[in-house]
């Protein structure tokens, strides 16, 4: 709003037109964000519909003026080449030096050129420009400026008119005529043009104003307007079943011009919150005067947690009698309280030492609105949990089934800072009984806020388990010796029978050497 960027005469503070050259029209948008884009890119869509009927009286334009479709005539005489434009534009720095202070600002710099068609008619057409962004999570905003241009006669045809020889009575007749048309352009009321802040989530708005493409110079009648200075509301978290105070500050920002019979009107884009007042009055506003309005908003307990939008619009009169009407919008953020718990966590009554095992239990979002990062954590003396549960994003309404696996040690295994050095292994009576642990269930809401809730177990660790594997002896079977006697008698039979048998043969042979002996003896 402060600050003029390339391409453009003046801030829009200080009532930013578009300008005309040469059958161009130049327009220029910063537009900022308050927080991250993704991609650091912004979605522009530029459309150019029908023109607005002309000559409209004052009372038709103060009925039309905040129904922008409503004032747009059904015909096809439009007077740019092309009516649609799309572009992206990416995020860069500006630096700037406003009363010799450097000062810099990161801005999407939105710049298009309109080509006007050479057969074009005076009037006032309406120009839409839609910025689309989303956020690092995906969340989707949509900005809308709105801007009226107001086209005088063509400039060729004012050159071909001047060129004309006329007689002093038709160039007296031109010259009242060419007065009454400017006094009337200057009566109309333009339709409202826009101007979206992302950084404070409002959008401004300021009247047309008229503009005329003879010969390259504008001409430039400005209109007070009526911005939005400042709100307690824009950006706040509104918990749905809760009443919240706010103040609202507009600034009349005319150096010179006081608005008269100044009516806002306020109201809310969901039915599920409900202001205190919804409309206001004030006679007159001076130049520069500030108004302060308060009020009371309220957002039942059934709200959808969302960003929602905040809506004024302004109807009032210069000192000419010529209504005027503008309008903002601010955002707010409808927040549902985030309700998550345990259920149903099954674990053991006794678990042996050295074991592991697994526990289940049940993670429920009971709340109205979405919960994310969902996870639980265990601590417990003498129990070892193996895994973090991680349920990750849970809409509301909906439960979660887990798992966490746990080692069992002893009472005694803890951690070195809290044994003594000289420690030895304690007993059995110490190391074994129960114990009380936590499980802790941390989520965060939509904005990030973490929450924690926690919730006690017991157990009891026992011994462990141990399986002695024992063999019986075996029994002296009687059949086995009886083998043994058998064995021995046959080795004993054997020997004798061996022994029998040398005994003969060595005889045998005695016989035949005396046999021998005798027969040589008688030969």
């Amino acid at each position: 709003m402060d600050h003029v960027y390339e391409g453009m005469e003046l801030s829009y503070k200080d009532g930013y037109v578009p300008s005309i050259k040469e059958n161009t029209v130049f327009l220029v948008i910063p537009f900022v964000a308050d927080t991250p884009v993704e991609n650091n890119q912004l979605t522009v869509t530029v459309e150019a519909p029908l023109r607005f009927a002309q000559r409209q009286d004052a009372s038709s334009i103060e009925r039309n003026a905040s129904h922008l479709d409503d004032a747009v005539e059904t015909t096809s005489d439009s007077p740019f080449e092309k009516a649609e434009y799309e572009e992206e534009v990416s995020l860069q720095t500006y630096q700037f030096e406003p009363d010799g202070i450097s000062e810099s600002v990161d801005a999407y710099l939105f710049q298009v050129e309109f080509k006007l068609a050479n057969d074009y008619q005076s009037g006032q057409y309406p120009v839409t420009a839609k910025a689309i962004a989303y956020s690092a999570s995906g969340v989707k905003s949509e900005m809308i400026c709105r801007m009226t241009v107001t086209l005088e006669s063509d400039s060729r045809q004012q050159t071909e008119s001047e060129t004309e020889p006329v007689s002093e009575s038709e160039s007296e007749t031109e010259s009242e005529s060419e007065s009454e048309t400017e006094t009337e352009s200057e009566s109309e009321t333009d339709a409202d043009s826009s101007y979206d802040d992302a950084s404070s989530g409002t959008t401004y708005y300021s009247s047309g104003s008229s503009y005329s493409s003879d010969s390259g110079n504008s001409t430039v009648k400005h209109q007070p307007h009526i911005l939005l200075e400042e709100c307690s509301l824009s950006g706040v978290q509104l918990p749905a079943g809760e009443q919240m105070d706010f103040t609202a500050r507009f600034q009349n920002t005319s150096d010179d011009q006081t608005v008269y019979s100044l009516k806002i009107t306020v109201n809310t884009a969901d039915e599920n919150v409900a202001l205190s007042s919804t409309s206001y009055y004030y006679d007159q506003v001076a130049p520069q005067e500030v108004v302060t309005l308060e009020n009371t908003i309220a957002a039942s307990a059934a709200a959808t947690q969302k960003v929602t939008t905040l809506s004024y619009a302004f109807v009032y009169e210069t000192s000419d009698g010529t209504s005027l009407s503008d309008s903002e919008e601010l955002f707010f953020d409808i927040s549902q309280e985030t309700q998550v718990s345990i259920e149903d966590f099954n674990l053991s009554d006794y678990v042996y030492s050295l074991e592991t095992v697994t526990a289940t239990l049940e993670i429920r979002n009971t709340g109205r609105g979405p919960v994310y990062n969902v996870q639980v954590s265990l601590e417990a003396d003498g129990l070892i949990a193996t895994n973090t549960v991680y349920a990750g994003n849970m809409e509301a309404g909906t439960s979660s089934d887990e798992m966490i696996k746990i080692y069992v040690s002893n009472l005694n295994d803890k951690d070195e800072s809290s044994q003594a050095e000289d420690s030895d292994i304690a007993s059995a009576e110490t190391a074994y009984s129960s114990t009380t642990g936590l499980l802790t269930l941390t989520w965060e809401d939509a904005y990030g806020t973490v929450y924690t809730e926690t919730q006690e177990f017991t157990t009891t660790i026992a011994a462990p388990q141990v399986v002695e594997l024992s063999v019986e002896a075996e029994e002296e079977s009687t059949s086995n010796q009886w083998w043994a006697v058998t064995i021995v008698i046959l080795i004993l039979f054997f020997l004798i029978l061996i022994a029998v048998l040398v005994r003969k043969l060595t005889r045998k042979r005695r016989q035949m050497e005396d046999l021998l002996a005798t027969m040589e003896t008688l030969s």
